[in-house]
């Protein structure tokens, strides 16, 4: 819809001295669906003056002559999707004028409002994404089905639409988490059924709203949200088993649950995961949904990752390169971070193989690395503590370089690189046949080259601080010891953990001289120069919430 014809249309339909029913006919919707704001104000305006210019009044007992519901509804859905706090009062107050105004002019059921009227209702406090939205929601839905079940005269049966928008209204606030929004959702499904295997409703749940309930259940932060989402896609997959094919569950449906569990705080969570997968592997393989099914997969391997098993997110990196589906960094670095925090026997092989095997990735056009998977196994070669390790960590951030001049963007050495390698020359000495001379040169070339490239922050000046470690104890060392400290003061970096590297790097009196101590006086870094400490206290700043807002004790 071309923006600003509703007001053309407005501004031509003031300007006809003697308007038809047929005018406000056309008017009305062209107004209520526009997306200006006020919409909906102005469209119930113009039907209300309809209403009284052409009521709604039957003539040779089967011809409406006034306006018609479907007016009506449309402006319900403007109220409706307005997006507006007084919206849902609104939309009710035009559906008791409308029940009003039928009965004023004979009970013929022209204007009296139908399903789609109530379902607008529905629909405009289930907009509203909060409790109580969703509460009324339930509410009308509720109200209309009980008279509906006893046989009111007029009522109308809930529709499919009116069971989905109610559902629907829970499961957007689960995914808020709302706790308590999930079940809320499920005890709608469950009268669905239940009425319909009574045969007191005319049909049961669609795909829809199953899928609807599923995701209600699937983001919610409830313990047993996953199991029963889970038993939702299990049931519609035996429906579509048993010959409903609107029933199948999308590949979309599955990677939700899966998610789900993957995302749980429940111990055994990853291998729930793994039996849903190895159910629903044959419809996750053979889906043409390539991207989908790539981060199925992904999934998976960022699970078991997180859940400290390397070896099986290796087992679905491995998966993932020999179907072709070209797993990302994060893929790859995800699994050598896992190998790291587990450190076990075998742990940094395992990374080598890894990280191999995206350089024949690489190699080969499949993957542009970034900066985040070097660093990563930058750290896992440290942790390790491999044999010339410096040498290895520098040669690694030499070829990121080399590839970032080659147009690889995401591969530039960042501050977190140089410090992995600040830190790889660090822990030369508890390495095999360490050589702490050429460590300690490296470690002065990397930062200066960081002091080039990029800003030192405190993790780069400690690490430089517990790099002096590599030379021997004498007036050298001191040298290197006050220069860095002194650069990290000026830069206001010093914290805690500077002050901590310095203290095992330095002398006591060298320590104590640099950080203005006398003897026997413990450091407190509060009272150290603010301006040493000046981007920490910054940061304090930030964070501090206004004065206004601080809480005070009397």
């Amino acid at each position: 819809r071309e923006r600003g014809i509703d007001r053309v249309v407005r501004d031509i339909f003031e300007s006809i001295p003697q308007k038809t029913c047929d005018m406000y006919s056309l008017v009305i919707p062209c107004l209520a669906k526009s997306r200006d704001r006020g919409a909906a104000e102005r469209a119930e305006k113009l039907l209300r003056e309809a209403v009284e210019h052409f009521p709604p009044v039957m003539e040779n007992s089967n011809s409406n002559t006034g306006i018609s519901i479907d007016c009506c509804n449309v402006v319900l859905t403007a109220w409706a999707k307005s997006g507006l706090d007084y919206g849902p009062k609104r939309a009710e107050e035009l559906i008791v004028f409308m029940d009003t105004k039928d009965r004023e002019h004979g009970n013929h059921g022209i204007i009296k409002p139908n399903i789609f009227s109530f379902t607008s209702l529905i629909d405009a406090y289930a907009q509203k994404r909060d409790w109580d939205g969703a509460s009324q929601s339930e509410r009308i839905l509720n109200n209309l089905l009980n008279q509906y079940l006893e046989g009111e005269e007029g009522i109308p049966e809930p529709s499919v639409a009116s069971w989905t928008i109610a559902i629907s209204a829970w499961a957007r606030i689960s995914k808020k988490g709302f706790r308590g929004a999930a079940k809320r959702a499920g005890k709608l499904l469950t009268r669905m059924e239940t009425l319909h295997e009574e045969g007191r409703i005319g049909f049961g749940p669609d795909a829809i709203v199953y899928v609807t309930c599923m995701n209600a259940y699937a983001f919610s932060k409830a313990s047993d949200g996953p199991a029963n989402a889970e038993e939702i896609l299990d049931h519609t997959n035996q429906l579509y088993l048993e010959g409903d094919e609107t029933m199948k569950p999308s590949i979309r449906s599955i990677g939700i649950v899966l998610d789900a569990w993957i995302r749980s705080n429940s111990t055994d969570a990853m291998e729930e995961a793994e039996l849903l997968f190895e159910r629903y592997e044959d419809p996750i393989s053979n889906d043409s949904s390539e991207e989908e099914v790539r981060n199925i997969y992904k999934g998976m391997l960022f699970g078991w990752a997180k859940k400290g098993h390397p070896d099986h997110a290796q087992h679905y990196l491995n998966i993932m390169i020999g179907k072709g589906m070209k797993p990302d960094s994060f893929c790859f670095d995800r699994v050598i971070e896992a190998n790291t925090l587990l450190n076990d026997e075998g742990a940094f092989q395992r990374s080598c193989d890894v990280f191999n095997r995206m350089e024949s990735c690489r190699k080969s056009g499949d993957i542009l690395p970034n900066e985040r998977l070097y660093t990563s196994f930058i750290r896992a070669m440290t942790k390790a503590r491999i044999p010339n390790l410096a040498h290895k960590a520098n040669v690694l951030t030499r070829r990121m370089s080399d590839l970032h001049e080659q147009g690889n963007q995401g591969i530039r050495p960042t501050v977190f690189t140089y410090n992995a390698v600040l830190m790889a020359c660090a822990e030369t000495p508890s390495t095999p046949d360490p050589e702490p001379m050429p460590a300690f040169k490296i470690a002065i070339q990397v930062f200066n080259d960081l002091r080039k490239n990029e800003s030192p922050d405190h993790v780069s000046f400690g690490n430089m601080l517990r790099c002096a470690r590599l030379l021997p104890e004498g007036e050298q060392r001191d040298s290197v010891i006050k220069s860095t400290f002194s650069l990290c003061a000026r830069s206001g970096f010093v914290n805690d953990f500077v002050v901590r590297d310095l203290q095992s790097s330095g002398s006591e009196s060298l320590w104590r001289e640099l950080l203005r101590v006398p003897v026997g006086d413990q450091v407190n870094v509060d009272e150290l120069p603010r301006q040493w400490r000046s981007k920490f206290e910054k940061r304090r700043q930030l964070s501090r919430p206004p004065f206004r807002q601080r809480t005070h004790r009397r």
